[in-house]
């Protein structure tokens, strides 16, 4: 829940996953957002979700817009940053974090700092 929203990982196609906004104060739909791949993990931030997608071979940021649902991809990242099914994403003050359950034991680290590439000024 973010924004008066709720806001959900869906499948309205079979195989296709989506991300989906209700209002809470009247139960309302407002937007159906197909993300590219399965999501892996979704995360709260101060003007939506970000969430992490199965793209292959590298995961991808991504972040979707709470007022108009619109998906933007931040970039992609290494998949041995994440443990499939046992990570949590984190945002803290504009940084995005992986946290591995299991990153002591097994090929992926306990937390992965997720490095979102900075728009190169025009001038």
């Amino acid at each position: 829940m973010t924004g008066g929203l709720l806001v959900g990982v869906t499948q309205p196609n079979g195989n296709q996953t989506a991300l989906t906004a209700w209002r809470l104060s009247d139960g309302q739909r407002l937007w159906v957002t197909v993300t590219p791949d399965q999501v892996n993990d979704i995360a709260a931030t101060a003007s939506g979700v970000a969430l992490v997608d199965e793209s292959d071979p590298a995961y991808s940021l991504e972040t979707i817009d709470l007022a108009t649902g619109k998906l933007t991809s931040l970039g992609f990242f290494a998949q041995a940053d994440l443990e499939q099914g046992e990570s949590g994403l984190f945002v803290v003050g504009g940084s995005y974090l992986i946290v591995n359950q299991h990153g002591d034991t097994t090929s992926q680290p306990p937390i992965a700092a997720i490095k979102v590439p900075v728009p190169a000024k025009k001038g």
